[in-house]
């Protein structure tokens, strides 16, 4: 047990001096490249035009408080229909995304006319979901993703499909319905920040999984000590 041990004291060293609190929320290159085509989502005090991280005094309303946000893209043609995604790319968690993508929101037949103004008039397929990442699960991006809808051409999910949000094949669907790329895309992060921040919650979930299997096998132990100890004291002398 003397490597979980020096493990346990390797995580209090590095946890200890690291504080998520004092970081800045910034991203990576890749994460912030993402983002394109001018959509912009507006909840009631958030408006989000580019990659950001929620801020932390926000994070609990748009996953508990604010409902539907409303949906800008200036660049919407309005004789022109959209389809609308929305996806957590990184559940259950982003280590291991074993339920990706999973379905937050789906619409078709989106209005070009009502994009320009800011509202989603369209077909739903799939409810809105607010972001609500498990606990510890730790950094999560949610992706909108605007897709032109070819003329006279219906866009639907299949039975499997309809029977769940998660395990979503994405690329799938779009192929399916020839939606090609999108002409816009926007994320957000919610949960542990990027760089040294995602470093930190990953460790800090290891160090968490170590300190209760050290728990653990220390109970085992003390157990079998025990077992031992009443077994070689003999029978109680009862008077």
């Amino acid at each position: 047990m003397a490597v979980p041990a020096l493990f346990l004291v390797f995580c209090a060293s590095v946890l200890g001096f690291y504080d998520v609190g004092a970081t800045t929320d910034t991203l990576s290159s890749l994460d912030s490249s993402f983002c394109h085509g001018g959509l912009e989502v507006i909840y009631p005090q958030l408006d989000i035009d580019n990659c950001l991280v929620i801020p932390k005094d926000l994070r609990e309303k748009v996953s508990r408080v604010w409902k539907v946000p409303q949906v800008y893209f200036p660049g919407a043609q309005k004789r022109k229909s959209y389809v609308l995604v929305m996806v957590d790319p990184d559940a259950p968690s982003r280590a291991k995304p074993t339920s990706a993508s999973w379905r937050h929101w789906l619409l078709v037949d989106v209005q070009g006319s009502a994009l320009r103004n800011g509202h989603v008039e369209g077909t739903t397929l799939t409810d809105y979901h607010p972001p609500t990442p498990p606990q510890k699960s730790g950094f999560h991006r949610y992706q909108f993703l605007l897709f032109e809808q070819l003329p006279g051409a219906p866009v639907s999910l299949s039975e499997r499909e309809k029977s769940s949000r998660g395990k979503w094949d994405l690329q799938a669907f779009i192929t399916r319905f020839d939606l090609g790329e999108p002409v816009a895309t926007l994320q957000f992060f919610k949960g542990c920040n990027s760089g040294w921040a995602i470093f930190h919650c990953a460790l800090k979930q290891a160090c968490a999984s170590m300190e209760s299997r050290y728990a653990k096998e220390a109970r085992t132990l003390q157990s079998k000590r025990y077992n031992a100890t009443t077994n070689t004291a003999g029978p109680a002398h009862v008077t």
